[in-house]
């Protein structure tokens, strides 16, 4: 799994988008795709030929970033879709351990500075997390396309565990995305060899930051070591949050 994340890093998330069989694709990543292009789908990136003039990885990142004419006129709806196609996610694989390497692509881009001064960000990222099901990786071959597919789950898992977002959740959104970050854990463990604990980790962090978005810190140290690392290695620390999730719904 370490060499499938090294290989993300590699070759660039966007040459990572992952599409399925086109007669079994779903019809919210068609839609996804086709509108975010149509705004802004990076037109200076890596396979053009304005990319190959530029000399540093400076003025690389610089080309993904939006007009700023241009980015106060995208939808939220769009913007959210532009900023999960970030060319440059991979790179949160590229440092001690996901949550800094998160850290240091949020400051790469200028949209994700822009998703979270909109009000209704977290809700449009519900509703495209609502729309992805972890299931659908049995439909895919390779263990390349399996990995593709699942890292599709952690980015948005991570935009969504963020301060920013996470504030803006009023109690009916934060229930819902308890519970919606419940089936998708569920869903990943009947996929071991898919969803390792690089993949369960961020939706564990989600629920985390949810619980204890009312103040509440717990001291336990696997908890405090996944909201600083977005990754933790006893997967009982996970499977206790989850439950714990469970629990708070029942309320």
């Amino acid at each position: 799994m370490i060499s499938l994340f090294m290989l993300i890093v590699g070759i660039g998330c966007e040459d990572a988008k992952l599409k399925l069989p086109s007669e079994e694709q779903p019809s919210q990543q068609v839609t996804t795709r086709q509108a975010g292009a149509a705004i802004w789908d990076f037109p200076v990136k890596p396979g053009t030929e304005e990319w190959k003039s530029l000399e540093t990885i400076e003025q690389q990142y610089e080309a993904y970033n939006i007009p700023e004419s241009l980015i106060k006129e995208i939808s939220t709806d769009d913007l959210v879709k532009i900023c999960l196609d970030y060319p440059e996610w991979g790179l949160i694989y590229a440092f001690n351990d996901p949550q800094t390497g998160f850290a240091h692509v949020l400051d790469l881009f200028n949209g994700f500075e822009e998703l979270f001064s909109r009000k209704d960000a977290a809700k449009e990222l519900i509703k495209v997390y609502l729309e992805m099901n972890p299931l659908d990786v049995s439909r895919l071959s390779t263990d390349l396309d399996k990995g593709l597919f699942s890292f599709q789950f952690t980015r948005i898992e991570m935009l969504m565990a963020t301060n920013p977002i996470v504030s803006l959740l009023g109690d009916e959104d934060e229930r819902l995305l308890l519970r919606e970050g419940i089936t998708k854990y569920r869903s990943k463990e009947q996929f071991p060899d898919v969803y390792s604990l690089w993949s369960l980790s961020p939706v564990a962090h989600l629920c985390l930051s949810i619980l204890e978005s009312d103040g509440r810190v717990s001291e336990d140290i696997g908890r405090r070591s996944l909201k600083r690392r977005a990754l933790y290695h006893d997967k009982s620390v996970l499977d206790e949050i989850i439950v714990e999730s469970e629990n708070f719904l029942k309320q």
